[in-house]
């Protein structure tokens, strides 16, 4: 143990010995009315001072990489939600789900709607018909295609299906209601000089409130194109 600690001990040594010739203490001589003033700054000060510049330096790399890491995980998980999006049901099952009950595929509707009219909340007016294209998918070929195949397999469905049709263009018109008005802010924002995506990561610091859970399914899941609305929704406000 006896030479183990004093290896210790010597390497402590040799390491002060070493920060003081890094820092050695300095005399500053001032001249005033006549007089000589010395301003001595001893070692420690020193490493004082180079020890809180090294400190705030290192505070400000945790900040900026914190930031980075937050503006990664969100693409990430856009880039998730897109493929989720991508996987919307096909025509074929949801033939499937007219047979199995209609009182099902209403209920479906009915929650469909109840989100729409939470996530709209505070009324955003009408729609823009010009909105751009290419942001969200667009269902409308598919909606019809389902539309048709109800009307030959359960012509007493056809209006259910129509509803859901109509239901879905909404949603994706709201989607790029959003997304074009999300666009115009961060130009906006960038005209400025600031980043529109380290303004977003700071005003979501913070920010919490008692969870409220939106599902669109009776087994309490998501359309993946009514979780994209509320995506861009969040990045909107």
């Amino acid at each position: 143990m006896k030479p183990a600690r004093l290896r210790i001990r010597n390497t402590t040594a040799a390491a002060i010995a070493q920060a003081r010739a890094w820092f050695p203490e300095r005399e500053f001589f001032m001249r005033s009315d006549g007089h000589v003033r010395f301003i001595r700054v001893s070692s420690r000060l020193q490493m004082m001072i180079a020890g809180s510049i090294i400190a705030a330096v290192l505070l400000w790399l945790g900040a900026m990489t914190v930031t980075l890491v937050s503006q990664l995980t969100a693409a990430r998980d856009h880039a998730l939600l897109l493929e989720r999006e991508a996987a919307v049901a096909t025509a074929e099952t949801r033939l499937d789900k007219y047979r199995g009950g209609l009182e099902g595929v209403a209920d479906d509707l009915n929650r469909r709607q109840d989100f729409i009219e939470k996530a709209i909340e505070g009324t955003l007016g009408e729609l823009p018909k010009d909105l751009p294209q290419g942001t969200v998918s667009d269902s409308s070929a598919e909606a019809a295609k389902t539309v048709r195949k109800i009307s030959m397999d359960l012509p007493e469905a056809r209006r259910l299906a129509e509803a859901e049709a109509r239901q879905l263009a909404f949603i994706e018109r709201l989607t790029r209601f959003a997304d074009a008005r999300s666009a115009q802010a961060e130009t906006a924002i960038r005209r400025v000089g600031l980043n529109p995506a380290m303004l977003r990561a700071s005003a979501q610091e913070g920010t919490g409130g008692p969870l409220i859970r939106l599902f669109t399914g009776s087994d309490e899941s998501v359309d993946p194109r009514f979780a994209r609305l509320g995506a861009s929704l969040e990045r909107m406000a």
